[in-house]
């Protein structure tokens, strides 16, 4: 599916529902349902996907979960009995989605729309600052460059692993013509 701007939409009307419309049924991946699905309630499906996106974000910025995460089974039993504590680690405008997102009351939880103007107004103001440093070394025993690369301590994961499986790949091609 597109936009009006021809921009692909990621969809999947498996649940869908009218807008306004509660639902019952208990679906998901228990590490990213939200309380209300776990304890069984009738829930709004758009705030029930805020917290899933919430835990989404949080995992990519931290590659760790917004809370305790032994098994599914204890996740299951805290958020029940109303035990369940968020530790959020992410910082800056990922940690303020994240805690706006991961509120155990869905009507406390924002809306994308409300994320979204948050985030476009905070990013028009906020210097970002590069993520990574790029240089380019020479190796000793032949004339063949190689980039080398140093993250920022706040690198996000994904990121991380995307230039990092980028740079393997280069040194296994100039390896592959020694």
């Amino acid at each position: 599916m597109f936009d009006r701007d021809l921009h692909p939409k990621i969809i999947d009307f498996g649940f869908c529902r009218e807008k306004g419309q509660n639902l019952s049924t208990y679906c998901g991946t228990e590490l990213f349902m939200a309380p209300e699905i776990i304890c069984g309630k009738s829930y709004d499906g758009q705030k029930a996907y805020i917290w899933a996106f919430g835990v989404t974000i949080h995992a990519l910025a931290t590659n760790q979960v917004p809370f305790d995460y032994a098994n599914e089974a204890l996740l299951i039993n805290d958020i029940k009995n109303n035990q369940l504590k968020l530790d959020i680690k992410a910082q800056g405008l990922l940690g303020w989605i994240c805690k706006n997102s991961l509120q155990i009351n869905p009507e406390e939880r924002l809306t994308a729309a409300q994320i979204l103007d948050y985030a476009k107004s905070q990013l028009e103001f906020e210097t970002l600052q590069p993520c990574l440093h790029h240089c380019t070394i020479r190796r000793a025993n032949t004339n063949t460059t190689m980039p080398k690369i140093r993250f920022q301590i706040n690198t996000p994961v994904i990121i991380r692993a995307r230039i990092g499986n980028i740079n393997y790949k280069k040194r296994r091609q100039i390896r592959s013509l020694e």
